[in-house]
């Protein structure tokens, strides 16, 4: 014969399930946290590889403006060059720039026959307009200058990250 078990640890299975709110899965996976790459994506100065010098930044964004409305859309940004003089400055749109986990890769549309082509990956994701890595390399890869389809400058890189103003 067994002896009497307490109350208490009778009822302890049952104590767990009052700690679950109504309608709650335990078992169910945690959001992933959200990613939002918006940002500018940057050499210093002195780190700029031969064959980049004129790149201002890699701009990345999630957002666009519909009428007076901001609005949620697809990954999407372009590589600025630095302005030349009082002429504008030259962007070259990314074309179909794909993020899978940490790896990021685009190619840009070709201007006055110059394209670019990058692959690599973020050092880390996360909300960056909200949680900025200021000045953080962020982004490493390869990253290709093409003329006419033809690499003329590749080298392994390193972006810096700001949030702009």
């Amino acid at each position: 014969m067994h002896a009497p078990r307490p109350l208490a640890f009778a009822l302890l299975p049952f104590a767990a399930l009052l700690a679950i709110p109504a309608g709650a899965d335990p078992a169910a996976p945690k959001p992933a946290p959200k990613v939002d790459l918006f940002g500018y994506y940057y050499f210093h100065e002195q780190e700029a590889p031969k064959g980049f010098q004129d790149i201002d930044h890699l701009n990345l964004s999630t957002i666009d403006m519909k009428g007076d409305e901001m609005v949620d859309v697809p990954l999407h940004g372009a590589i600025r060059l630095k302005a030349k003089g009082t002429g504008p400055a030259v962007d070259f749109q990314l074309i179909a720039p794909a993020l899978k986990g940490k790896a990021f890769s685009f190619t840009t549309q070709e201007v006055g026959g110059i394209s670019y082509r990058f692959a690599g990956n973020f050092v880390k994701l996360g909300n960056f307009p909200d949680e900025r890595p200021e000045d953080e390399v962020i982004l490493k890869g390869r990253l290709t200058k093409l003329q006419g389809g033809k690499a003329v400058a590749d080298s392994d890189v390193g972006f810096r990250y700001t949030g702009g103003d």
